[in-house]
């Protein structure tokens, strides 16, 4: 039999705050909450073995942070420290959590920390004391709101497939429900506070079946939101409530059991190469341009010591019910490694991006050859040392496929 138990918790912050994810944000504080953020907290049960997963309405986590929580959640569930997946949404409207990136993505406000970690034990504390048993089921439909965002690539991959898992109690109210889909959440680019329209789908439906609604995101580093990014809150909030929409429909579909089996976790790292690490002679002449260019020359210059050759990819599979796994990664994984994560299982395994902290992009070989953001310019924003060899796709898929 399987236990399960989730809280929601609002993690909205106090006012004001700078907000990450949009350069055009950069020296600004935003003075407007246009909706709450929420974190959510799911532990699981089966036997004698337990996972849990904490997903918030966050651009991601900071690892210096999820290193921080981790021992915290795993004592306020009972869980062991390694069963447990920290997730976020990737809104590009709340406050940063990281704490090595240019400035350009949003300075880290250490009150919000301190917010955020009471936060995350409270919810933690109030999903351990509400376990009960459930039944689980899986269904799938498709939602048609992410797309490739990348111009050399016409009609490039997606994945447009919308998975619930739902638990239910054993007189089939709804306790809680994931929700897995793969889009950026960047509909809004107002300097306001919005989890998007990932996290509006959610509290939306929670008001309505009073189950606790979590968003996973998926492998989305390179899909967007088509024509309506960056389009205002409006249109998020209508894209939410279409979001609602689908899930709703998947709410009401039968989906297929899920039988209950030992929940167990294991994790790799895997280092990820760059071209070459920068000379001081390239640093300080990188350092006099204006930019980002310029703020990732002055930060090596003053953090020699973070200087690497190869960028740490960490992965996290947990197994939670037969035919239901999670790999989660701590990159801003593209979409061609969630398709593969799918392929390789049999849609068994769900990818988790943005995961237990975060690295920056993991573009694929194609466009780390034909350059671009997610390759190039986003480095510098999350102060990579350098630019990744086109390799790395070969080293994480092999990974990938171990871990599988």
């Amino acid at each position: 039999m399987m236990q399960a138990g989730a809280a929601a918790i609002d993690i909205t912050p106090e006012l004001p705050i700078p907000l990450a994810g949009f350069g055009s944000r950069q020296g600004t504080v935003t003075t407007e909450v246009a909706d709450p953020l929420f974190l959510r907290v799911t532990v699981v049960e089966s036997g004698d073995t337990a996972g849990a997963v904490v997903a918030a309405d966050l651009l991601s986590w900071g690892p210096e942070l999820v290193e921080r929580l981790r021992p915290l959640v795993a004592d306020a569930l009972g869980v062991p420290a390694g069963c447990i997946t920290f997730t976020a949404t990737h809104t590009h409207s709340a406050p940063q959590t990281a704490q090595w990136h240019a400035p350009i993505l949003g300075p880290l406000d250490p009150r919000y920390i301190e917010l955020l970690t009471d936060r995350v034990v409270a919810a933690s504390a109030a999903a351990s004391a509400a376990l009960e048993p459930v039944t689980v089921r899986r269904t799938s439909r498709l939602h048609d709101l992410g797309s490739y965002r990348r111009a050399d690539v016409e009609d490039g991959p997606r994945d447009n497939e919308l998975t619930t898992v739902t638990f239910r109690r054993a007189d089939g109210s709804l306790l809680a429900a994931w929700v897995h889909y793969t889009c950026h959440p960047v509909i809004n680019a107002a300097n306001a506070v919005t989890p998007d329209f990932a996290g509006l789908a959610c509290t939306s439906l929670e008001a309505e079946t009073g189950g606790v609604i979590t968003y996973l995101q998926g492998c989305c580093g390179d899909q967007d939101p088509g024509s309506l990014a960056s389009t205002g809150l409006a249109a998020a909030r209508r894209e939410g409530a279409r979001l609602a929409d689908t899930i709703r429909k998947t709410l009401a579909d039968e989906g297929r059991e899920l039988t209950p089996t030992a929940i167990k976790a294991s994790w790799s790292t895997v280092e990820l190469p760059f071209r070459s690490v920068p000379t001081e002679y390239e640093l300080r002449a990188a350092s006099t341009r204006p930019g980002v260019e310029g703020e990732w020359g002055r930060f090596y210059l003053a953090h020699p010591e973070r200087l690497r050759p190869t960028a740490t990819l960490v992965l996290q599979r947990l197994d939670l019910l037969e035919g239901l796994s999670l790999l989660a990664l701590n990159a801003e994984a593209c979409v061609e490694y969630g398709l593969a994560v799918r392929a390789a299982t049999g849609n068994r395994c769900l990818p988790v991006a943005y995961a237990n902290g975060i690295i920056g992009y993991l573009p694929t070989a194609a466009q780390i050859r034909a350059g671009g953001y997610e390759p190039v310019q986003s480095a510098r924003c999350y102060l990579l040392p350098g630019l990744f060899v086109p390799e790395v796709e070969g080293i994480t898929l092999e990974e990938i496929r171990n871990m599988l």
